[in-house]
């Protein structure tokens, strides 16, 4: 054998090879192993660029392909010039274009679509697109989570939601108010001294957080203050570890291999098991002792943790291996709303910051509903019947949502054995991914009330458009049987807080605030800014 480096080629072999590239292989053999490793990483990166580029000039001669938005650098692609700024990036492409167009961005091609082909994507078959691998395709989160899948089956998140979330969201409210109310008054002020917050992120996580903690494993479990902590900010602390390795981003190849394989030495996703093991365990004891008879007076508890175990017991599994799963269960539950929810409540918040304008026709309608459920007796005026019937409250954070800033989203991979065909003709190549612009759908001209660059609250109040109707010109919760189904529980926190907030203090900023700066992607944002916080009288 010739080369006992990291490459060995057979003797014979060598000797036909011809005298340049025998010199090459010598100086390669002499080289370092690190040298050596290093060199074959570059010739199979290049190696991989040159089939790309050969593979799509081969497509683009025999399919109907949508055109192409041109970039100067290979890997890189569209990729900085988007992330930079994507509505700008979004307008150019439509303007020059026009959608579907197909740009290449994180190591890959992507196809964006308009407005007029959002239901055709979004309602198509599962055995065509798929959202949940297009999302895994830049974010695998179950690989990131170290999932272990039940060897017997277990409930999916959405079998859970839709079956023991919201069919109980009346029972649930009051319980959400009374956790609300205790961070609330906690963390703002309880004088005429106004208070100045720093982070309203922080402070609507950790109100969503025990909110949330207190539907998933109980009131109970929501003094355990290190799990409520757990939950607020397990979501960011993973994002955060992601984002030091953003650029893997763009070798795809690359970033799959470190995530399935070195994720586990980024974040130690078994310590955050740790924690809600360790709560959940002797909760679960006496639960089944309850269960069993051995607790006298005891009353099964309503939570998401008792359906859990219920589900659970009859499976006969090792101790052990029925609490990793259970864990795993909460932690997606935690992943898929405490983030989403804080984040949606902290722009609602700003808005309503930055607007005072409309805060005394939220007050009056908030004194019109309570005088019209004054004689629901459950300990607070914010009930689920008072909060649904707040209409412009309901309009005011429907169109947060349409204003909060995003770009394209909503990945669907095709996952056919054939390419996927478009109404127009046009073809994205199976295995690849499908993104939706949702910048032309929120600015669209025929919103009602008109002028979609400006925010209107209550541009919906007659349109019989609330928060949680989703469709094709409102898709923060995608549409179809693939609809969030938590989003009636997520948005009736959103108003619970919004209108708790506003019943109670009166809010401003001195700062100069950017609504949008962007986080490392395009649809990754945060307001910035600091909130006064004074008691109305």
């Amino acid at each position: 054998m010739v080369l006992t480096g990291v490459l060995q080629l057979p003797e014979k072999v060598f000797e036909r090879l011809p005298d340049a590239v025998q010199v090459y292989l010598e100086r390669f053999k002499d080289a370092s192993k690190g040298k050596q490793a290093a060199i074959i990483f570059a010739a199979l990166v290049s190696g991989r660029l040159v089939w790309g580029i050969g593979k799509e000039q081969y497509m683009r001669l025999t399919k109907n392909l949508p055109p192409n938005v041109p970039y100067t650098l290979p890997i890189i692609g569209n990729t900085f010039e988007y992330f930079s700024d994507p509505h700008g990036f979004l307008r150019k492409v439509q303007e020059r274009y026009g959608f579907p167009a197909r740009i290449f961005v994180l190591g890959q091609k992507q196809t964006i679509v308009g407005k007029n082909m959002v239901r055709e994507v979004m309602m198509a078959g599962d055995d065509k697109l798929s959202f949940s691998m297009g999302v895994r395709e830049t974010f695998d989160l179950l690989s990131m989570l170290q999932f272990r899948p039940r060897p017997s089956g277990g409930k999916m998140t959405h079998e859970l939601v839709t079956k023991h979330l919201t069919p109980n969201l009346k029972n649930f409210t009051p319980r959400v108010v009374r956790m609300l109310e205790g961070v609330s008054n906690e963390k703002l002020p309880s004088t005429n001294e106004p208070m100045t917050v720093d982070d309203t992120y922080a402070l609507l996580s950790t109100m969503v957080a025990k909110a949330g903690a207190s539907v998933f494993v109980g009131e109970k479990l929501c003094e355990n203050r290190k799990l409520v902590e757990l939950f607020r900010t397990m979501t960011s602390e993973v994002g955060e570890a992601f984002g030091r390795y953003a650029l893997l981003q763009l070798l795809p190849s690359v970033q799959k291999f470190f995530i399935r394989y070195l994720w586990q030495y980024v974040f130690n996703v078994n310590r955050s098991y740790k924690v809600i093991i360790e709560a959940i365990e002797p909760e679960i004891q006496e639960r089944e002792r309850g269960m069993n008879g051995e607790i006298p007076g005891w009353e099964r508890p309503n939570d998401i943790l008792q359906d859990l175990i219920e589900d659970a017991l009859p499976r006969g599994e090792e101790r052990g291996d029925m609490l990793r799963y259970i864990a795993q269960d909460i932690v997606v539950l935690v992943f898929v709303s405490i983030h989403t929810t804080s984040h949606n409540s902290n722009l609602a918040l700003w808005y309503l910051a930055l607007h005072p304008e409309y805060v005394d026709e939220l007050l009056d309608e908030q004194k019109q509903v309570f005088s019209e459920t004054s004689d629901e007796d459950q300990g607070t005026p914010w009930t689920g019947t008072a909060i649904k019937k707040m209409v412009k409250l309901d309009s005011f954070v429907r169109e947060t949502f349409r204003m909060r800033g995003d770009g394209a989203d909503l990945p669907h991979k095709v996952i056919s054995e054939k390419d996927c065909v478009l109404s127009n003709g046009m073809v994205v190549p199976k295995g690849e991914i499908i993104q939706l612009n949702l910048l032309e759908v929120n600015t669209d001209a025929d919103v009602p009330g008109g002028h979609p660059e400006e925010f209107r609250p209550w541009r919906f109040v007659a349109a019989n458009k609330n928060a949680i109707k989703v469709g094709a010109d409102y898709l923060p919760f995608g549409m179809g049987k693939h609809a969030c189904p938590g989003r009636f529980f997520a948005i009736q926190e959103i108003k619970t807080i919004l209108a708790m907030i506003v019943g109670k203090y009166e809010i401003s900023t001195p700062d100069d605030v950017d609504m949008y700066p962007r986080l490392g992607g395009p649809n990754n944002f945060k307001p910035k800014g600091r909130m006064i916080f004074k008691l109305r009288h």
